[in-house]
């Protein structure tokens, strides 16, 4: 699950996420999208919901043929990778957050935020 931008062409042409891709595909199946309003993907007003981002994963999982699959949600993309394996588990084989986050700005309950 990309984070806050994604382009899966462009994404290519950064060595080190390259390099990360290219080894995650040495042995598995690697799929890519950009979510809604980002990279090719169409343009969107507004910022969709973790509800709507989940189901497009799902509906880009279903276009795919992948019936299960281990998500890896890098930084935006964690709380809906979380969200789809919570909502759907018999989907989810595997959940890796990478860079995540409960939350951005600081709170009461979350002294750790800007």
């Amino acid at each position: 699950m990309p984070g806050f931008v994604s382009h899966v062409e462009l994404v290519w042409s950064v060595p080190a996420r390259a390099a990360i891709l290219e080894e995650l595909a040495s042995f598995c199946r690697l799929i890519l999208f950009d979510k809604r309003g980002t990279g090719m993907s169409d343009r969107v007003s507004g910022a969709p919901t973790l509800e709507t981002r989940m189901d497009d994963v799902r509906a880009v999982m279903d276009a795919a043929g992948s019936q299960r699959a281990a998500l890896i949600g890098f930084s935006e993309g964690a709380p809906m990778s979380v969200l789809f394996a919570a909502t759907y588990p018999d989907r989810t084989a595997a959940l890796i957050l990478w860079g995540g986050f409960a939350r951005i700005m600081w709170a009461a309950d979350y002294p750790w935020g800007r």
